[in-house]
């Protein structure tokens, strides 16, 4: 049981994310900038500036250092998580649903995410090339491994 990484693109995703969601406060500290020497104009700045920053330099590599995937004979496990590692593991007779999803975003960058879906729990497996994805949904679809009509 080997350990898989999603595409490395995937952080690079996380971070035009980022920064499309940086022009928002961004904007507010250009237009309040008249406001230069006030103290709130200065601490928003500073906060705004200092939490993308965190994100950009720290979460989102650690995120994608811990993230990791693979499945056996009798179950799923992901590893994520940023401050402790946290290992969901889903049984796959207890899987009801894959979904390949895809953002724009996403397929610019000629990646997949995959979604499954189990009674009480589902995982978020972002960054997947795209054929992957599909090899993994298909593997977890469930009634593949039965080999015949239910009907």
């Amino acid at each position: 049981m080997t350990l898989k990484k999603p595409n490395h693109k995937i952080l690079s995703i996380w971070r035009i994310r980022l920064l499309g969601m940086s022009v928002i406060p961004s904007f507010f500290t250009a237009y309040f900038s008249a406001w230069a020497f006030h103290w709130v104009w200065k601490v928003w700045t500073v906060l705004w500036v200092g939490g993308f920053l965190y994100l950009y330099i720290f979460y989102y590599p650690i995120k994608y250092k811990k993230l990791s995937y693979t499945f056996n004979s009798r179950c799923f496990i992901l590893n994520c998580g940023v401050i402790y590692t946290r290992v969901k593991a889903l049984p796959l007779q207890n899987i009801q649903y894959a979904a390949v999803i895809s953002t724009p975003l996403e397929r610019l960058f000629g990646l997949r995410s995959l979604a499954v879906m189990c009674a009480g729990a589902s995982v978020y497996v972002p960054g997947l090339d795209a054929q992957d994805a599909l090899q993994l949904q298909d593997i977890l679809t469930p009634g593949k491994f039965s080999g015949g009509d239910p009907l």
